[in-house]
């Protein structure tokens, strides 16, 4: 695996696409070459193939939430999100424990704010939050999705005024969680 994160550092693609395909043959399991996999698919010719490595760890390991959080990431970045959808399903009927497991609640809130469900993603995020892997990257989602409900670009100019209540309470939440990520960011 060390040798194909050099090659990926290097720029030598090909050779860690090669070398990460002969670890996944011997050890079908390895989240970091299915990982890596993807990340050096979806920058070659080939990005619709990207997501294939990670699904085919998910069909061994479906509670792989690394692999899935990846995964949901790659089918929004090639358009298919809706591939995602099934994934979260075997994810969930494959452990009836997710229900309790931080990554599983981080991936449904990735999942649910690629999809607009706001009210969703920030419930999601929020069962994440204080988790040791999980809980940093789960409380920027929330303080993104506190300051940009509607999650328009940043780009687009906006009319000057007083601000209404319920955007003074999404500011208000927002610095409460900036405060509790502060001690999290090492």
């Amino acid at each position: 695996m060390g040798l194909a994160k050099l090659l990926y550092e290097r720029g030598e693609r090909d050779q860690c696409q090669a070398q990460c395909v002969k670890i996944l043959t011997a050890v079908p399991t390895a989240e970091e070459a299915a990982i890596l996999l993807s990340e050096v698919l979806f920058h070659s010719d080939q990005p619709e193939s990207a997501v294939k490595p990670l699904q085919d760890l998910l069909k061994l390991v479906p509670n792989n939430y690394l692999a899935l959080d990846k995964a949901i990431c790659l089918l929004r970045r090639a358009g298919q999100l809706e591939l995602a959808q099934p994934l979260l399903k075997t994810a969930e009927s494959n452990d009836r424990r997710c229900q309790s497991h931080a990554g599983y609640h981080y991936c449904q809130g990735q999942y649910a704010r690629f999809t607009n469900d706001i009210g969703k993603a920030i419930s999601e995020f929020n069962l994440a939050r204080k988790d040791e892997v999980w809980g940093s990257h789960a409380l920027t989602h929330m303080i993104e999705l506190y300051l940009n409900p509607d999650q328009e670009g940043a780009w687009e100019e906006k009319e000057g005024g007083p601000l209404d209540e319920n955007t003074r309470a999404n500011i208000a939440a927002a610095e409460e969680l900036l405060k509790e990520l502060k001690p999290m960011a090492k």
